[in-house]
């Protein structure tokens, strides 16, 4: 007759660290690429995946949690920013509502629709395939775009922040009349004097 099997202390003490060491591991995370899809993901992380999910597949050391200036308001929301130290990766996003998109941004996600920072105004009429309306500089909204006029990029998530990068071009009694809270037209002569390009843009979830 076969004697049982004998597990010593050792044996246990092997698997117990072998568990142990497999749950301190984080998950990778399920990805292929680094696409912003707007309304669809941001490379592996879509709508409900939380800080939780976040800190699994990249480890706690890459998930910053911080709060968020949000593009054109005054407004700050509870946040993360993945990759903080890497400027190939870093990645600012409010988790559920979608990413921060600035000059910081890491170089490897690949941004929507030709969208980046820096982009002059007249491309961004390109890419929405005509004019479209935005709020005037200084304010608390400044330069935010709140209408596409029908063209491509309405009804996509994004919310797009220009700033003014030729201000001299015109008198300072001529930008003022382009500050404040009105709706100016991408088309408007002054508008165009001032080259506005992007500062920054949010690539958002679909609702």
């Amino acid at each position: 007759m076969r004697k049982p099997a004998r597990f010593g202390l050792s044996f246990f003490l092997g698997v117990s660290l072998l568990s142990a060491s497999a749950w301190a591991k984080p998950a990778k995370a399920p990805f292929q690429d680094w696409q912003m899809v707007p309304g669809v993901r941001l490379g592996p992380i879509r709508k409900g995946t939380g800080v939780d999910a976040l800190k699994r597949w990249f480890g706690e050391a890459q998930v910053r949690e911080v709060e968020l200036q949000i593009p054109g308001t005054s407004e700050k929301a509870p946040g993360v920013v993945l990759f903080a130290e890497d400027p190939e990766r870093r990645l600012a996003l409010v988790p559920g509502v979608g990413a921060l998109v600035d000059e910081e941004t890491g170089r490897r996600w690949k941004l929507p629709l030709g969208l980046r920072p820096g982009l002059p105004l007249p491309k961004l009429e390109a890419i929405n395939g005509r004019g479209f309306r935005f709020i005037g500089f200084g304010g608390e909204h400044s330069g935010l775009v709140v209408d596409w006029k029908g063209g491509k990029l309405s009804g996509v998530p994004l919310s797009v922040v220009l700033v003014a990068i030729e201000e001299t071009r015109i008198s300072a009694l001529e930008f003022s009349s382009l500050m404040g809270t009105m709706r100016l037209d991408s088309a408007q002569a002054l508008v165009q004097k001032v080259a506005p390009v992007v500062k920054a843009f949010r690539v958002g979830f679909a609702e």
